[in-house]
């Protein structure tokens, strides 16, 4: 909030802010865009020695809520494909 008690314009107007990418997550956009179609744990799995599973699966999740992924959940896993802007 800013000094005057409100919030700052770009939240108040409905506009988000494009929120930075880390390394971890342009590695799994790289990972998502070079193996179209692997499931979450596939994607995670060269990332677990430097964050747990849960937080990578956050992020994964995250990814998607913002629209740089699409998930597709089957009957027993969730599969991650690249928007196709992105490719």
């Amino acid at each position: 909030m800013s000094a005057s008690g409100l919030a700052p314009i770009s939240f108040r107007l409905g506009v988000r802010a494009e929120m930075k990418l880390d390394n971890i997550e342009r590695g799994m956009l790289l990972y998502v865009a070079k193996h179209p179609g692997d499931c979450i744990a596939k994607v995670i799995e060269p990332f677990l020695l430097q964050r747990s599973e849960s937080i990578l699966r956050a992020r994964i999740r995250g990814l998607a809520l913002r629209k740089k992924i699409r998930l597709q959940k089957t009957r027993k896993e969730v599969l991650c494909y690249p928007v196709e802007e992105l490719i």
